[in-house]
């Protein structure tokens, strides 16, 4: 069973990694990287980490679109 994990990881990770409503493919990339190693040391749950990355996915298409 995962422990829960503090709150505001999920809201750093935001911050830093989705600053705009964009992202770029450099960014997509440092932001799931960026999850991936909190999820891989337990800071986040699995269930939190997809939500990371459906959130990234979002951001680099809407860059995508904007080009």
């Amino acid at each position: 069973m995962e422990s829960k994990p503090p709150k505001h990881t999920f809201q750093i990770w935001r911050e830093e990694y989705l600053k705009g409503a964009t992202l770029n493919e450099c960014q997509y990339e440092r932001a799931l990287l960026a999850a991936d190693r909190l999820n891989a040391v337990g800071l986040i749950t699995n269930q939190t980490w997809m939500e990371m990355v459906r959130l990234a996915n979002a951001a680099l298409i809407n860059g995508e679109k904007s080009k």
